[in-house]
């Protein structure tokens, strides 16, 4: 009969492979994040020797001097300086032939997207083997400590890393989705210089969508590290297990209020380890998916699970499923208040709406004002938002400001403006067009808070573009606990 370690050592296990998918991959992004900003960094100085070469008086752009033949050596030194970045110097089929200058700037746009992807690449490689490689070991030697369970077992050796990483999921392997994120960037890029060599749009405008459209690479390829690795971390964890000769396996999804709808049903579901599939019954089921998988282990049935409180931090729960435990702590954050009813208390929605929205204690305390915690207690009770650090500096290259709106909301950056008394539109028309003005805050969430958003009021915001020479993207009105989108009419 094996001989089980004590629940202590199943608690500190459970909570490490809780976190550890999130722990993986942050030093990889960061270097993910370092590949991205240099090259936006070089796209912008093409776009700047552009602006300077063939961008006239007039606000427009020389179509002679773009139309005329890239000389033959410049054609030839681009074409080497792809060789030696790993590329293939065969150009894509509209870059074939002569090309003329405007054609020889989309190359180097297309070139510059194709080298991110390279060194994408290759750190997303060295993550995932180091997850592999981990993930199988340890998870070994957890179960044989800690169930007794002595089986002899293959080592994880470079060809199976390899053969692993090749596998697809949901249609392709990793390497062909940063490829196919890498040529919708290639893609927008190339947009972006054509509109503006169309219109003759002032050189700053296309500097920020530049920079625009890397912040979105980034942000796609960090959702992309982050499921992956939760992908590779599974996939490793059911190869041990095969391993051992387990047989089953139990799907756990982490006990937050983050945690999505599907995890949720699956959580504490348990399959045979030969039906397992990634994506239907084993983790990850969606982007950025947290959840993960223990083995079953006959006679053996922990007690406890890990959980997060509002403030991310985490502790041992009763081992029970996902709906079990939200029923119980939604009975727990709520209390009798004077005159009956029920209401959560003050002190743990803050505590909430601070993890949340991803500030620190001192942060709401000292940094927010009032407005602002106003707003984010009543919108971020039913929407993910992730609260700005105002005081980010500049970008040196460009000398435009890095993440000085208030609040983000998946990739989209808002700015947070809370009209003084009766909301008027002449007020908050002024408060668009001082911070439009500067040139990067383009969505607007006007906060009326429990104030109600007239059909009037309405209808003037609309016409917003139509009165104003800087133009804005959109504006939303949060009003009475409702999220209002403004048309704004062209």
């Amino acid at each position: 009969m094996p001989k089980y370690q004590p629940e202590e050592y199943w608690e500190k296990r459970s909570l490490e492979r809780l976190t550890s998918a999130e722990k993986s991959s942050i030093q990889y992004l960061k270097k993910i994040q370092s590949t991205y900003r240099s090259a936006a960094r070089s796209v912008v100085n093409t776009v700047k020797e552009t602006y300077a070469s063939y961008y006239r008086n007039d606000e427009t752009f020389s179509q002679e001097l773009l139309e005329e033949i890239e000389p033959r050596g410049n054609i030839t030194k681009f074409l080497n300086d792809m060789a030696k970045a790993g590329l293939d110097t065969s150009l894509p089929e509209n870059f074939k032939g002569r090309m003329n200058r405007l054609k020889m700037l989309e190359a180097q746009l297309w070139a510059e997207s194709k080298k991110v992807a390279i060194q994408e690449q290759n750190i997303s490689t060295k993550s995932y083997e180091k997850t592999l490689t981990n993930t199988y070991y340890r998870t070994i030697y957890d179960i044989a400590n800690g169930t007794g369970i002595d089986s002899p077992f293959s080592m994880l050796n470079q060809r199976t890393i390899e053969k692993i990483l090749e596998t697809k999921f949901e249609g392709s392997n990793y390497s062909e989705r940063i490829w196919k994120n890498t040529d919708i960037l290639a893609n927008s890029l190339q947009d972006i210089l054509a509109r503006a060599v169309a219109t003759g749009q002032a050189p700053e405008k296309t500097i920020r969508e530049v920079m625009e459209r890397f912040d979105v690479g980034f942000s796609n390829a960090s959702r992309l590290v982050r499921t992956e690795t939760n992908y590779f971390e599974n996939k490793a964890e059911l190869e041990s297990y095969k391993e051992l000769g387990i047989k089953e396996f139990q799907f756990v999804a982490t006990l937050d209020e983050r945690t999505s709808d599907v995890c949720r049903s699956m959580d504490h579901k348990k399959f045979k380890v030969k039906d397992a599939e990634q994506g239907k019954n084993v983790p990850p089921l969606h982007p950025y998916c947290r959840s993960t998988i223990v083995p079953v282990v006959e006679g053996f049935e922990p007690k406890e699970r890990s959980a997060r409180n509002e403030e991310g931090e985490i502790y041992l729960a009763e081992n029970q499923p996902y709906n079990k435990w939200m029923k119980q702590i939604q009975q727990t954050n709520k209390r009798i208040v004077a005159g009956g009813g029920i209401r959560p208390t003050e002190k743990l929605a803050d505590a909430q709406i601070i993890s949340k929205i991803g500030v620190t204690p001192e942060y709401w305390k000292e940094k927010m004002v009032s407005n602002e915690r106003a707003f984010a207690r009543s919108y971020a009770q039913e929407h993910d938002i992730t609260w700005i650090d105002k005081m980010s500096r500049k970008d040196p290259e460009t000398g435009l400001p890095l993440e000085t709106n208030d609040y983000k909301s998946t990739y989209t950056q808002w700015e947070l403006k809370t009209p003084a008394k009766k909301p008027k539109y002449a007020s908050i028309a002024n408060l668009i067009s001082r911070a439009a003005k500067k040139g990067y805050k383009k969505n607007f969430m006007i906060n009326l808070g429990n104030r109600r958003l007239s059909s009037g009021l309405a209808e003037k915001l609309s016409n917003y573009n139509l009165t104003h020479s800087v133009k804005i993207k959109r504006i939303h009105v949060w009003s009475r606990g409702e999220e209002i989108t403004i048309k704004l009419k062209k």
